[in-house]
């Protein structure tokens, strides 16, 4: 539980939001990127990243609340590199940068932080290399692909682009509206398995206007 936050395939984080930018509270590894499911000795869970599946031992031991219906034929999805960002950037911590093995020419193609990069697994101090520019952002590793906003003339990262109408964003992920899959009732999305009555973070930190589900991961 020292790393519970996760931000990318192979990175978790001591923290949360902006503090994960910091690759003193970062540790990657090749291990990280596997799936929840196999501890349970079920021969049909899969151990590989997959797309969010009900009743996986990943969820968490949600309990299903207030789940009105789920529109039949729905499958997760996720939008990434080559997608929502474009060619040359990679998706990490909710963000769209240029990615690592070009900036470094191969040499360096792991992005552990807006800043930094490794060469292979397993990354540590040995093996990174980081480039803060000569500015407070928007420069170094810490930049955008070659259509990215620039700030001067250095391409700053951006948000992916923006997900369906009918889908909410978490983290760089399109899922499908918690309007559309609580039939109104939990309208605002609040983390990839919790829908909520109203918006806001304090709203939401009432469990009586909070709705948990597996099953509202889905895109």
């Amino acid at each position: 539980g020292k790393f519970s936050t996760r931000v990318g395939p192979d990175t978790c984080c001591l923290t949360q939001g902006v503090g994960c930018l910091d690759v003193r509270r970062d540790s990657t590894s090749a291990d990280f990127n596997i799936g929840g499911g196999a501890g349970d000795h079920d021969e049909f869970t899969p151990s590989e990243p997959h797309s969010p599946i009900a009743n996986l031992t990943e969820a968490g031991g949600a309990v299903p609340t207030s789940l009105p219906f789920l529109p039949a034929g729905l499958g997760g999805h996720f939008e990434g590199v080559g997608t929502r960002c474009d060619a040359d950037e990679e998706l990490y911590a909710g963000l769209c940068y240029k990615q690592c093995g070009i900036l470094t020419n191969g040499q360096s193609p792991i992005r552990t932080s807006s800043w930094t990069s490794c060469e292979s697994h397993p990354c540590g101090l040995t093996n990174q290399k980081g480039s803060v520019g000569t500015s407070v952002v928007c420069n170094g590793f810490d930049v955008g692909g070659q259509g990215a906003l620039t700030i001067g003339s250095f391409p700053c990262p951006h948000k992916p682009s923006a997900c369906e109408d009918s889908e909410d964003e978490i983290l760089g992920e399109c899922y499908t509206s918690c309007k559309v899959l609580t039939n109104g009732e939990f309208p605002y999305r609040l983390t990839a398995a919790t829908c909520c009555k109203e918006s806001g973070i304090k709203a939401c930190l009432d469990f009586q206007k909070l709705s948990n589900n597996i099953g509202y991961a889905v895109g």
